[in-house]
Formats: structure tokens, C-alpha cells, sequence
């Protein structure tokens, strides 16, 4: 099955990161009161322009953000500091033993 990317171009991942609602916090404060303890190190799957990064960022020690739109890494890496990658959860750039928590939501 192929994924079809709808953030190819600049102007729509610049236009996604200035609407989109930023909530995501909200389930990563729910998650750190339930492990009780930072992730050593949190793939974010599908990251987007990084506001899942950024939160996820605040209760892990190390955190990586994965995206197979170019666009959309162009904007997190712009405004972010954390570390970002191209690719898809169907063939990632790593492996998933790598990670001690891997994140996707609305991918």
C-alpha cells in the first residue's frame, strides 16, 4: 500500500504548524504520571512540524522526531532544536529496539 504524502510543499507545512491546535502536552503529562519515570530515549513517529516532539521532549532524556514529509521536517528543523529524520513507519531509518517508547498519533 502506498502512503500518500499531503505535506509536499513548504506553504502547506508552514500552514500546519500555525493552525494546528496545540494540545499535546495534555497526554504526555497523563503518560509521565503513569511510567513514573523519563524515557531514556522516545522515537516520535509521524512528527509533523514537532509539536508532539517538543512535549515528548520534556519527559525523555533523548527524543527524535520521524516524518516522511520532507516539507514538514523543513519547518520542525527551522523551529526547533531537536533531532529530526525522513521516513515512514512502514520502513524507518532505525531500529524499534532503539527506542524504549515510540509515539504516533494521527499518521
Amino acid at each position: 500500500m502506498e502512503v500518500k504524502n499531503l505535506f509536499t510543499e513548504q506553504s502547506e507545512a508552514h500552514r500546519y504548524h500555525q493552525f494546528r491546535p496545540v494540545y499535546h502536552h495534555l497526554p504526555f503529562e497523563q503518560l509521565k504520571a503513569f511510567a513514573q519515570r523519563p524515557f531514556d530515549f522516545a522515537l516520535d513517529m509521524a512528527c509533523g512540524t514537532w509539536h508532539s516532539t517538543q512535549a515528548l521532549a520534556r519527559l525523555s532524556t533523548k527524543v527524535i522526531g520521524c516524518d516522511i514529509s520532507t516539507a514538514m521536517l523543513g519547518v520542525a528543523r527551522q523551529t526547533s532544536l531537536l533531532e529530526y529524520k525522513e521516513g515512514s513507519a512502514e520502513a524507518m531509518p532505525f531500529s524499534p529496539e532503539t527506542f524504549d517508547y515510540i509515539h504516533m498519533s494521527m499518521a
